[in-house]
């Protein structure tokens, strides 16, 4: 004769609800915000418990009692932008802690600075968030690490400067990605 123990647990929080597979009461659900195509780890003390993706939630049982820092981390091969610090929680019995943090993909993109009317802007220089990410050649041919969406800044070799916002791309596993001709606005 054989006999099937099984607990389950619900977590609910404000941010999702989980069903396991489990004795323990207590947890932590991290709620993933933004763009990344790969896995990603939820992390406990600096161990890879569980995995999940941009979009979606992810639950970690917890042992009661005790202190538990809980962060993420790309579990695949993309170049994400995401936040590497740990939240500490304090774990009692019967608790469900909450996080969100969000992710966003970086791309190496291709592409061609060009005016309003299609002529090429030579030798301006690209920043985004305040931060050099690249310049253009003699032809107004850039390559930048960036992430769709991101709002590029060019100043240009008069000092007059322009912008332009990098285009919404397919999900893909390819980290390089053409663009094509960038028109830029007077900013």
């Amino acid at each position: 004769t054989a006999l099937l123990d099984l607990q389950t647990g619900f977590a609910l929080s404000p941010i999702g609800a989980s069903l396991t597979a489990s004795k323990r009461e207590s947890g932590a659900m991290v709620s993933l915000r933004g763009s990344a195509t790969g896995p990603i780890a939820l992390r406990e003390n600096g161990r890879v418990r569980g995995l999940t993706r941009a979009g979606q939630r992810g639950y970690l049982q917890l042992e009661p009692f005790t202190i538990a820092d809980i962060g993420i981390q790309p579990a695949g091969s993309q170049d994400v932008v995401y936040d590497q610090s740990t939240e500490r929680f304090s774990v009692y019995p019967g608790n469900i802690m909450h996080t969100v943090r969000t992710l966003r993909e970086i791309r190496i993109m291709v592409g061609q600075l060009t005016d309003l009317n299609g002529t090429a802007l030579a030798n301006a220089v690209l920043t985004a968030e305040g931060e050099t990410i690249g310049t253009t050649d003699a032809d107004g041919y850039f390559q930048i690490d960036a992430s769709p969406g991101d709002r590029i800044l060019a100043r240009l070799p008069d000092g007059k400067t322009c912008a332009f916002t990098l285009p919404a791309l397919a999900q893909s596993d390819q980290p390089f990605v053409q663009i094509g001709p960038q028109p830029c606005a007077p900013d």
